[in-house]
């Protein structure tokens, strides 16, 4: 990101969400936030198991992390607001970027899991900063890390952000599970200008892949936030092209 005079502009592309059935619970974030405000949450615990899905096609019981120790939390953010549960965030209303790493090991066996980790929103299933990660228990590889992030537009003060984790795979062997690493999950939270110029977009459908080393553009073709504002990005629907309006960003 780089800054332009007085403004700074930002471009994040994703694809689609669902959702999910969640309530919120009463914080005491500052209303609105305050432009500039961080939070850094970590789990110096962890240890719980992944276990696999039940067939192909399916997934594990989901994972939602928990955290123990909030390094900085600033007004926009509250972790556990409810004394309860403490794989809640709670967020001002308005945007936010967001970043988050989360470790998993199994160190022994040879079998294989792959693990996809998602961010929630008030309930809903981000597409946004989605991740997968792929352990395959041979020659040492014993331990995988998910990251993701990117650009969230919050309706509500006090509304509620949650990580979660599970498997895809549907390994038979049982005995020995992924594990989540101690020390090896976090969330970064910094509370954005909303009068940023902001660009948010989306595919609407599957698109083909391919098998090799090319790689396939994602066609985006529409815009996937309400939110989204100013002049300083634009795409061409049906392709990948974001195009930067303005100089110096």
């Amino acid at each position: 990101m780089k800054t332009h005079k007085t403004s700074r502009r930002f471009a994040l592309s994703f694809t689609l969400a669902s959702t999910i059935a969640f309530t919120t619970t009463p914080a005491a974030v500052t209303p609105g936030g305050t432009f500039g405000d961080q939070a850094i949450i970590i789990e110096a615990g962890g240890g719980e198991p992944l276990t696999r899905a039940l067939g192909d096609g399916l997934f594990g019981p989901t994972l939602t992390h928990d955290f123990d120790t909030g390094v900085l939390v600033e007004g926009s953010y509250e972790l556990n607001p409810s004394g309860l549960n403490a794989t809640q965030i709670a967020l001002s209303a308005g945007r936010h970027l967001v970043m988050y790493d989360a470790r998993f090991d199994a160190a022994a066996g040879t079998t294989r899991a792959e693990i996809l980790t998602n961010l929630t929103l008030a309930g809903a299933e981000l597409a946004i900063g989605r991740s997968q990660g792929y352990i395959r228990r041979q020659s040492g590889a014993d331990e995988t890390v998910m990251s993701g992030g990117g650009i969230i537009t919050v309706a509500n003060d006090d509304d509620i952000l949650t990580l979660q984790s599970r498997r895809s795979d549907d390994n038979s062997v049982t005995t020995v599970v992924p594990t989540r690493f101690a020390n090896g999950t976090a969330i970064q939270l910094l509370k954005l200008d909303d009068n940023w110029d902001f660009l948010s977009i989306q595919r609407s459908s599957n698109q083909a892949g391919t098998v090799g080393t090319a790689g396939v553009d994602v066609a985006y073709d529409q815009i996937a936030a309400s939110s989204s504002l100013g002049t300083a990005f634009s795409f061409t629907a049906g392709t990948s092209d974001v195009t930067l309006n303005e100089a110096g960003l």
